[in-house]
């Protein structure tokens, strides 16, 4: 099996390529991070494990109670149900991220993109979240 090039995604100052196969139980998406840039929100994955790659540079990383500074060569595990977000730290960064089961990710960056664009209310953002593995959690979550 090969997992194939999927498609381009942004989401506020967050972009990069998602890579993906209908048959895969996992996807893969490469993104960067730029510094003063909006931070991915902190939010939650109920169903989803999720591995963070850092291929370079440096970035904040909150998982559940824990912030770390971690730099390129550092692998960043994300339970289900743990709260989470990355902030590039001192310098553009550049991850992969790697999603089990591999939710239709695309789908899931082109909504968020769209609900980025919009500046949706968080009730209306939640709509359009729905039916899809993610919620914003804000700091406290």
């Amino acid at each position: 099996m090969t997992v194939t090039a999927g498609g381009r995604i942004r989401v506020g100052d967050v972009s990069g390529w998602v890579r993906t196969d209908p048959d895969a139980p996992f996807n893969i998406i490469e993104f960067s991070l730029v510094p003063g840039g909006a931070p991915s929100p902190r939010h939650v994955h109920d169903r989803i494990f999720e591995a963070d790659y850092v291929l370079e540079g440096r970035v904040l990383a909150r998982v559940g109670t824990e912030t770390e500074v971690v730099e390129a060569g550092t692998f960043v595990p994300v339970q289900p149900g743990t709260p989470h977000s990355l902030v590039a730290h001192e310098g553009p960064a550049r991850l992969l991220a790697v999603h089990f089961p591999g939710a239709d990710a695309l789908e899931m960056f082109e909504t968020l993109g769209r609900a980025f664009d919009e500046r949706p209310s968080p009730e209306e953002l939640a709509k359009h979240l729905a039916g899809l593995d993610i919620r914003f959690v804000g700091e406290e979550g």
